[in-house]
C-alpha cells in the first residue's frame, strides 16, 4: 500500500507525527492542476486532465466557455481518486459584460466521467455521484442567485427541478456572491469529504474569510471514483474560468491505510520542481528553448534523412541483389533451353541420319532384287536363244554329215602330201648341222 510505503519512508528517516501532519495540505498531483497551463501542454495536453466542447486552454486558466449564448465545457480528471478522505479546493470566476449571466458550472465527484455534453449544467443528469452547482441566474426570480448548490444521485434517471434553481433537490445549499468579482479576485470553493460527510467553505480572493456554505447527510463516496468540472451557457451567458483546481488529504486525517494507485504525494521539493517546470518562461528562456527545439527538430530530421537514405540504400542494394538473382535465374533458364534445344537437334539429325541409312538399305535391297530379276531374265532370254540355235542346228546336221563323208578323202589327201613335208622335216637336220659347222 502507498501509504505504508510513505511512512516506511518517513521512519526511516527519523520523521516525527508532525512532520507528517504536513503532508495533509500537500497537493496530489495526479488530481490537481493549476497555472501556467499552456506551456508545453500540446505535447501531452493538461498532466492528468483531459478538456474538451469548447473549453480553451490559455496561460492562466481554463475557459469552459466563453461569453456567447448556447456553449459547454468539461475538464475531466483522468486518474482515479486514490485519497479516502479528501478535499477539493476549486479556484474560479465567473464574470460578463451583462446582467443577469448564466447558467454556472459544476464540479463533479462521479464513478464515470462523461466527456460530452449533457442538459444538466454541460453533463448528463443521470450521474452517479455529487455534483457542486454554482447556478448564477436566478430561475425563480426569488433573488436567491448566484447560489451554490449540491446533489446527489445514484445513477438513476431522475428530473431535477431547475426551474426553482434546485431549492427541492439540494443537500446542501447557500447564497454567494461569486459573479463579477474583480479581476484579480479569484473565488475559491473548498469542498472536504470526511467521515461520509461532505461540509462546503467559499472564499473571494487570497485573504478573503471563508464562509461556511453548509455540510451534507452522510453519504458514501468511495475511491475510484473522478473529479471534474463542466460549464454551460443559455441565452445568457459568461465567460466561465477554471484557474485551479487541488485535491489534498482531508484536514486531519492521516494515510495510514494509504491509496490503492501507485501515485506519489507532492512533497515540497517535487512541488518546487513542479512549479518551476511549469511557470511562465522569461523570454531568454523562450529563445532558448526555442533555439534547444529547432536544433532538435533539425537533428530529428537529419537522423530522419539518414534512416530513409539507409533505408533507400539497403532497398536498392535488395533491388539489385533480386536484378542479378532474376539474370542469373534467366540466364540458366536460356542455358538449359539451349542445351534442350541443342539435345533436341541432336536426337534430330540421330533420327534422321537413322531414316537416311534404312531408306538407303532399302534402296539398295531394292536394287538388288531388280540385278537379280534382270540377270534372270537375260539368262532366260539367253536359254531360249540357245533353245532355238538347237532347234536350228538339228535341222543342219544331215548336210554336216554329208561334209563329214568327204572329210576322210580330204584327210587322206593331206596325208599323201605329208611325206612331202617330212622330207622336208629330214632335210632340215642336214641344214642344221652344216650351220652349226659352219
Amino acid at each position: 500500500m502507498f501509504g505504508n510505503k510513505m511512512l516506511a519512508l518517513l521512519a526511516a528517516a527519523g520523521s516525527s507525527v508532525a512532520e507528517w501532519n504536513a503532508y495533509e495540505k500537500e497537493v496530489i498531483a495526479h488530481h490537481s492542476m493549476g497555472p501556467p497551463f499552456i506551456q508545453d501542454w500540446w505535447q501531452g495536453g493538461i498532466p492528468y486532465w483531459d478538456f474538451g466542447g469548447d473549453s480553451v486552454v490559455t496561460d492562466n486558466f481554463v475557459r469552459l466557455t466563453p461569453d456567447k449564448q448556447s456553449r459547454d465545457g468539461w475538464l475531466w480528471n483522468d486518474e482515479q481518486n486514490d485519497i479516502p478522505q479528501w478535499e477539493a479546493t476549486v479556484g474560479f470566476r465567473i464574470h460578463g459584460v451583462r446582467s443577469p449571466g448564466a447558467d454556472g458550472i459544476a464540479v463533479w465527484y462521479v464513478a464515470n466521467p462523461v466527456k460530452t455534453v449533457g442538459s444538466l449544467w454541460g453533463s448528463p443528469s443521470n450521474f452517479n455521484g455529487i455534483a457542486i452547482i454554482f447556478d448564477t441566474y436566478d430561475n425563480d426570480n426569488k433573488q436567491d442567485n448566484p447560489s451554490v448548490t449540491m446533489i446527489w444521485n445514484d445513477g438513476g434517471a431522475k428530473r431535477w427541478n431547475t426551474d426553482e434553481d434546485l431549492l427541492s433537490d439540494g443537500l446542501i445549499r447557500c447564497v454567494y456572491q461569486y459573479r463579477n468579482t474583480n479581476k484579480k479576485d479569484i473565488v475559491y470553493a473548498r469542498i472536504q469529504y470526511k467521515n461520509k460527510v461532505v461540509e462546503i467553505w467559499m472564499k473571494t480572493g487570497n485573504n478573503g474569510a471563508e464562509t461556511y456554505c453548509g455540510s451534507s447527510k452522510e453519504l458514501d463516496l468511495p475511491t475510484g471514483w473522478y473529479f471534474g468540472v463542466t460549464a454551460t451557457t443559455g441565452h445568457l451567458a459568461d465567460n466561465q474560468d477554471i484557474h485551479s483546481f487541488h485535491i489534498t488529504p482531508a484536514a486531519g486525517i492521516h494515510l495510514t491505510e494509504g491509496p490503492d494507485q501507485e501515485h506519489p504525494i507532492h512533497d515540497p521539493k517535487q512541488a518546487a520542481e513542479h512549479k518551476e517546470y511549469w511557470r511562465a518562461k522569461t523570454p531568454e528562456e523562450r529563445a532558448a528553448e526555442e533555439k534547444a527545439k529547432k536544433e532538435q527538430e533539425e537533428k530529428e530530421k537529419q537522423e530522419e534523412y539518414n534512416r530513409l537514405q539507409k533505408a533507400r540504400q539497403a532497398e536498392e542494394e535488395k533491388r539489385k541483389q533480386e536484378e542479378e538473382q532474376r539474370k542469373k535465374l534467366l540466364n540458366e533458364q536460356q542455358a538449359n533451353v539451349k542445351a534442350q534445344q541443342k539435345a533436341a537437334q541432336e536426337l534430330a539429325e540421330q533420327q534422321a541420319a537413322k531414316a537416311r541409312a534404312q531408306q538407303q538399305a532399302q534402296q539398295q535391297a531394292q536394287g538388288g532384287q531388280a540385278n537379280n530379276q534382270q540377270v534372270n531374265q537375260q539368262q532366260v532370254n539367253q536359254q531360249q536363244v540357245n533353245n532355238q540355235q538347237q532347234q536350228g542346228g538339228q535341222q543342219a546336221n544331215p548336210q554336216q554329215q554329208g561334209g563329214q563323208q568327204a572329210n576322210p578323202q580330204q584327210q587322206q589327201g593331206g596325208q599323201q602330201a605329208n611325206p612331202q613335208q617330212q622330207g622336208g622335216q629330214q632335210a632340215n637336220p642336214q641344214q642344221q648341222q652344216g650351220g652349226q659347222q659352219a
